[in-house]
């Protein structure tokens, strides 16, 4: 794994506070203009001295990729195996063959000797199974020792029968698709990994205090920020001065929005075109929309159940649906506007703000707790047009 490593050059650039701020009133032609402007601005030829700074960053990186993957905890050894793969997919330019052959064996030897664990966690087996399903591991990867042990763990777990209708959906096993829809609808709840394990958060960020990425590595994520955002000569003096301190962060959010995404689109479009399986349809909505932690799941539980009832031409709970969709839409967009509103570049070096990005908890509720210590503090600041999401609609 090392090896493919050395080829692969560090593309974490994620920074949490680069969404878009504009004007709800201008035209989506301003606003694609911007973003325009700004990716352009991002992927400026570097200069040399950002060049060296680049090459720093990425050693730095490397030597982190490597303890994560040689650490005894196999959820650490996934969440490297998924940066490396990320890493690999975002190159402009394609690697070498045979290095290429040699990275995708290994990753798939690597997966199968995660999966002989005798116990691990949900969150472990769900990076696992999106590495191991693409196709480059076809003849390197274990899918079906992989599909046993989740079905062996976490019976229980909605989230890990997607896979397996996926696979007799594409086989057309009408039979094996019956009994997957009846068993899916018995299940407890849906995990959706949006989150990284605090364990795994703590090793992070002890490595990085033991191990700090050197001040000089951080020449082109600093010119990056000057670039994109109107800074204010206060604001460049924090960037200068405490840039470090906001990077563990930034490497662990950029890891959790890597994360992969449930494959829900098979299950969609049975609840969409078959009538025979609407009744186990409206049970794994329910389950999406009550049991789960993440808006995705819980809007695809909102799709279910129009999908169903539109089928099934039962307008009195379609239109009822079709509202319960509006108001979790509502209240979704208010939680985002007000964390927009009330965000300052100053907040990026707040570490008891920071630590809120990272909570393994239910998505919405860690938007509202983000939002409302934004607003507390914008409130205790005198500041103006700030929004208490408190007045958000509820679901």
């Amino acid at each position: 794994m090392k090896s493919i490593l050395l080829i692969l050059p560090f593309l974490l650039s994620f920074s949490f506070m680069a969404h878009s701020s504009d004007d709800k009133n201008r035209s989506d032609n301003e606003a694609v203009k911007q973003l325009a402007d700004t990716m352009n601005k991002l992927m400026r030829k570097p200069s040399k001295a950002e060049q060296t700074s680049m090459q720093i960053y990425g050693r730095w990186t490397q030597d982190f990729i490597t303890f994560l993957l040689n650490h005894e905890q196999p959820y650490a050894q996934a969440i490297a195996l998924n940066e490396t793969n990320s890493i690999l997919q975002s190159q402009a330019t394609e690697p070498d063959p045979d290095a290429l052959q040699v990275y995708f064996h290994n990753l798939g030897q690597h997966i199968n000797k995660l999966v002989k664990n005798e116990t691990l966690a949900i969150e472990t087996l769900q990076i696992l199974e999106g590495l191991c399903f693409q196709k480059e591991l076809d003849d390197d990867c274990n899918r079906q020792a992989l599909l046993d042990k989740q079905l062996q763990l976490y019976p229980s777990e909605l989230s890990v029968y997607l896979r397996p209708l996926q696979l007799a959906v594409e086989a057309d096993n009408q039979d094996l698709i019956a009994n997957l829809m009846k068993v899916m609808s018995g299940t407890g709840q849906f995990s959706m990994v949006d989150y990284l394990l605090p364990e795994f958060i703590d090793l992070v960020k002890n490595y990085i205090k033991n191990n700090p990425i050197p001040e000089e590595a951080l020449l082109r994520q600093k010119n990056d920020s000057r670039l994109t955002r109107d800074l204010t000569e206060r604001q460049i003096k924090l960037l200068e001065q405490r840039h470090a301190e906001y990077m563990p962060y930034e490497i662990l959010q950029s890891m959790r929005l890597a994360l992969p995404i449930p494959a829900f689109r098979p299950l969609k479009n049975i609840c969409q075109s078959e009538p025979e399986h609407s009744p186990e349809c409206l049970y794994i909505a329910n389950i999406l929309l009550n049991k789960s932690n993440a808006r995705l799941s819980k809007a695809m539980g909102h799709i279910l159940n129009l999908a169903v009832y539109e089928l099934n031409n039962h307008q009195d709970m379609l239109a009822a649906s079709q509202a319960n969709q509006l108001r979790l839409k509502k209240y979704s967009e208010c939680l985002s506007q007000a964390l927009d509103a009330n965000q300052k570049f100053e907040d990026l070096y707040d570490q008891d703000y920071t630590e809120l990005w990272l909570t393994a908890e239910d998505e919405l509720q860690r938007l509202t707790n983000m939002a409302t210590y934004l607003y507390k503090k914008r409130q205790a600041e005198n500041a103006e047009n700030f929004i208490d999401p408190a007045t958000c609609q509820t679901q």
